[in-house]
């Protein structure tokens, strides 16, 4: 298994620890809570702090383990699977964003009962993690 396909899973695991993490959070919350303002800034507050903390240590620990591959640069066909996973990437998150207004336009009552706010988080979090993956298996792949 080479760096980048490690490094790929790792973060793909890291986005899903922290996507539940969230998830799990807003839907502990009422409505009224989920559309304050300043409980919502503390969750993205502690999303951010925590994923950052947790890729900084997952990079240090793979460096140490693979230090002679760590610092070498994408070849081109490294580069040709991160735009394929970008793509599909980007895709989930434009049907998540449509998926979003069209559930603010037909009004609450037919939408999720999850904010718009925490809906295109959860959506950017999840587009992330399937990007991750896929970029993971057209690495493993070939």
């Amino acid at each position: 298994m080479s760096y980048t396909q490690k490094s790929r899973l790792l973060e793909m695991v890291i986005t899903l620890i922290v996507l539940f993490n969230y998830m799990q959070s807003v839907l502990s919350m009422t409505p009224q809570a989920q559309m304050d303002v300043t409980l919502a800034s503390g969750l993205l507050i502690s999303l951010a702090i925590q994923t950052v903390a947790m890729l900084i240590v997952m990079h240090i620990i793979l460096a140490a383990f693979n230090a002679k591959y760590a610092n070498q640069a994408k070849d081109e066909r490294e580069q040709s699977i991160a735009l394929k996973a970008k793509s599909v990437s980007l895709f989930i998150l434009q049907i998540g964003v449509v998926h979003t207004v069209f559930s603010m336009l037909i009004g609450p009552q037919y939408g999720l009962p999850i904010s718009p706010l925490h809906q295109l988080v959860i959506v950017a979090l999840l587009s992330d993690v399937i990007g991750k993956g896929v970029e993971a298996w057209l690495l493993y792949r070939g």
